[in-house]
Parts: structure tokens; C-alpha cells; sequence
């Protein structure tokens, strides 16, 4: 606009001619009269988008309220009594997103109750498996103690108390059969064995370094037991 007015200007100052300053006028008025018609329009225009911004907010928050599977007669009747008839293709559009909400979020629904129901059938196997383990370690650690029990009371009354204890502290002493050395040593590295009439002699080495405690020291050693017809006649630690 103020670039007209200054064109009309220069051509007023350098023309004397009057009819080309009236048309001069007359299109910087026309002008202006429509870029006023332009910016009046877009005001327009935004005030009524937002006047429909605010409906479309008023009926998706109604037909939320409202919507249910098997209500949709009631939600059509509302429609028809309370929103205007130029406004129905909206609300059929709003009612349409609210529908596609409502299903989503009852098959998010699902999905969590099927999550909730999986984790925790998930969470009683485990308990029942764990608590079966349980019970299986249980049943185990009473057999093996029974068992022992029945050996230590075997072993005291083939060989004595003082044997038996011998046997507990893992101490090596005469007269302990051969099967107590093994249950404190496990099987021998090496075995040498002569055998006469009516003797069976063996020699048991343990080439596995053992630890012995000895003055608050330790260090390592070996051992060489030796038997007579299955019972400990000698030993050594070196």
C-alpha cells in the first residue's frame, strides 16, 4: 500500500494529466479494499476452525461417554436431537475414531489380561517345579542320612566307638576296614596287592597332594595305607 501511494506520488509530481492520477486512485484504493477482503477472510476462517476444533472436541468427549457395543441407537438418537444437522458428517466421523478407540483399547485390554494370566500360570509352574525340587532334596538328604546313619551304627557295631570316631574325624587308625578309608579318601591313585593262602595284603597310594594342619601351618602331603585281608595294618604320611 505504501508502494502505491508513493508511485502515485512520482506520477502526480511529473503529470499534470488528472485522469491518471483519478485511476492511479482508484487501483491503489482497489487494492487495498482487497487485501483488507483477503485478511478478513483468513480471520474468518480461522475463527471458524476453531469454532469446529472445539465441537469436534465436545462431541468426541459426549460420545465417548456414551459409546458401548448395543447402544448405538441410543447414540444415534442423540445425535439427531442434540447436534445440528450440518454437523452430523462430523459426528458420524467422531463417533467413527471413538468406535476404533473403544476397540483398541479393549484389545490392549485383552492383551494384558492374557499377559497377566500367562505370567502367572508362568509364576505357579515355577513355585510348583522349585517347591517339587524342594521336596526331591528334601527326600534325597533324608535317605542319605538315614543311610548314614544306618552305616555309623553298622560300623560301631562291627568295629567299636573308638574306630567309628576315628572314622568321623577322617583319622586313619589300625584295625579300620577297608572301606572306611575309602569313604575318607576316596578311590586309590595306586594299588598293590600279594596275595599267599590265606592272606590278601594291599597297599593303598593317594598320589593327590591332602593338606595337614600341624603348629597353625599347613602342607601338603601323601599317604600309603596298607591292609590285611581288608583291614588297615599300617600307614604312612609323607
Amino acid at each position: 500500500m505504501a508502494i502505491l501511494s508513493l508511485i502515485i506520488t512520482l506520477v502526480a509530481f511529473f503529470s499534470d494529466d488528472s485522469s491518471v492520477l483519478a485511476g492511479l486512485f482508484f487501483g491503489a484504493v482497489t487494492f487495498g479494499l482487497f487485501k483488507l477482503f483477503i485478511y478478513l477472510k483468513k480471520k474468518v476462517s480461522g475463527q471458524g476452525e476453531v469454532e469446529k476444533n472445539k465441537k469436534y472436541n465436545e462431541y468426541t468427549t459426549r460420545l465417548r461417554e456414551l459409546y458401548a457395543p448395543g447402544k448405538e441407537k441410543e447414540i444415534q438418537d442423540w445425535i439427531k436431537q442434540y447436534v445440528p444437522s450440518s454437523e452430523h458428517k462430523m459426528a458420524a466421523k467422531v463417533l467413527q475414531v471413538v468406535e476404533e478407540e473403544y476397540k483398541e483399547r479393549k484389545r490392549r485390554e485383552a492383551l494384558e489380561e492374557t499377559f497377566k494370566k500367562e505370567e502367572k500360570e508362568r509364576k505357579e509352574e515355577t513355585f510348583k517345579k522349585e517347591e517339587e525340587e524342594r521336596k526331591a532334596l528334601l527326600e534325597k538328604y533324608r535317605k542319605e542320612e538315614e543311610e548314614r546313619k544306618a552305616l555309623l551304627e553298622k560300623y560301631r557295631t562291627a568295629y567299636g566307638d573308638e574306630i567309628v570316631e576315628s572314622w568321623q574325624k577322617r583319622i586313619i587308625k589300625f584295625g579300620m576296614p577297608q572301606q572306611m578309608i575309602i569313604d575318607i579318601y576316596g578311590e586309590p591313585d595306586e594299588i598293590k596287592k600279594e596275595r599267599t593262602e590265606k592272606t590278601l595284603s594291599e597297599t593303598y597310594f593317594y598320589a593327590k597332594d591332602g593338606v595337614k594342619y600341624e603348629n597353625g601351618k599347613t602342607s601338603t602331603y601323601k599317604i600309603k595305607v596298607e591292609f590285611k585281608n581288608a583291614i588297615v595294618k599300617g600307614y604312612k604320611e609323607y
